[in-house]
This record gives C-alpha cells, structure tokens and sequence, in this order.
C-alpha cells in the first residue's frame, strides 16, 4: 500500500489530476500490480523502471531501492519492535537465537535481512524458499502427530518437534466502572497456552452496587 500510494502522489503530482475521482478499481489493481512487481524486482537490482497509466494519461519513472527503503523503513522498525515483544515473552534476547529463518516473499527485501543479521549476528538462511517455509513446517509437525517419521535429504531421523498454542492477546470483557467507563476485564492472560478454561464471577451493572 505504501509504494502503490506512492505511485499515486507521483501520477497526480505530474498530471494534476485526483485519482480518487478519475480512477476505478481496474486502474487501483494496476497500480497494486505495479508496485508489487517493483517490490519484487527491488530486491535483486538497485532500480527499476516503472510505468503507469490512468485517465488518458501516462508516467514513466524510474524507483531506486534507496527510495523504497524510506517508504518501508517503519514496517522494518515495526518488524524489529515485534520480534524483541515476542523475544521478551521467551524471556530471551537477539543474541541468544541460533539461526535464522525467512518466511514469507518480503524476507526477500535486502532491507530486512541486513536488519536481522546486525541484530543477530547471524546470515540469515537461504536455503529453503520463504514462500514454502510455512507449508514445510506445517508438514512437519503433521506428521509427528499422526506418528509418521520425519527424514532430512540423507535419510537421517529429524527430531520431534514439540509447539504449544498460546493465546495471542489477552482475553476478557468489556465491563463499566462507576462512572460508566469501559474497563478490560481480563480473564484469560496473553500467551496463555490453549485448550484453556477459566472462571470468573461476581460481575454486576454499575446500578447494581
């Protein structure tokens, strides 16, 4: 959204026109289209030529990686804000990770895995394709509960893979003070690990009491 948003404020920047007047869906999903395949090309080559089209009109530019990289920079920062969140909950820190794995097609930006290997101190892995990362775990685990076998490419046993399912966010309800106030009445806490059960009574109205 950012870079297409981008795109946008340069188209209407040349042109002197608002695309949120002019523009219908085919050409919003061009312009999705168009910064997707920019984002993609970005992490190979240092620029890209990119053309657009909308409402009779056409512009051609050229994006450098650098200029991206100013639009992304928040979520990079926002990646690395969740991961110390998820590394303080494990009561552990960057240093104390052992190896790096990519998952999903924007691990592929050069941007993030610099951020991961000074925060690491480790080269993040390319040996597995981060598209399938996922898949290949979900396999994985399937397989050691129904019992099966797990082998790498030399036929040795992997080891059994133990996951807990714990709760993203704490969960409550939405009660009122005296003063009519909502107030997060939490029950359950965050990462609590799931199938879970929990009571908790003496809930009344603000009339009530």
């Amino acid at each position: 959204a950012d870079l297409s948003d981008y795109f946008v404020r340069q188209f209407e920047g040349k042109h002197g026109v608002d695309l949120k007047n002019v523009g219908d869906l085919k050409t919003d999903q061009a312009f999705c289209d168009a910064a997707e395949l920019a984002k993609i090309d970005l992490s190979a080559d240092s620029q890209v030529d990119v053309s657009l089209s909308a409402a009779g009109k056409v512009l051609d530019l050229t994006l450098e990686r650098r200029d991206f990289e100013k639009l992304i920079k928040h979520h990079i920062e926002n990646t690395k804000d969740l991961g110390e969140e998820a590394l303080a909950a494990a009561k552990l820190g960057w240093r104390d990770i052992d190896r790096v794995l990519l998952v999903g097609g924007s691990t592929r930006i050069p941007m993030g895995r610099e951020m991961l290997q000074q925060l690491t101190g480790k080269t993040p892995g390319v040996g597995i394709n981060p598209d399938e990362m996922v898949a290949l775990g979900a396999a994985i685990y399937a397989a050691n509960l129904s019992g099966v076998t797990v082998r790498n490419a030399k036929g040795q046993a992997l080891k059994q893979v133990s996951l807990r399912n714990v709760t993203a966010h704490a969960l409550g309800v939405i009660t009122l003070d005296h003063e009519h106030k909502d107030v997060n009445s939490t029950i359950i806490e965050k990462d609590t690990e799931i199938p879970t059960e929990k009571t908790r009574g003496g809930y009344t109205t603000a009339d009530d009491n």
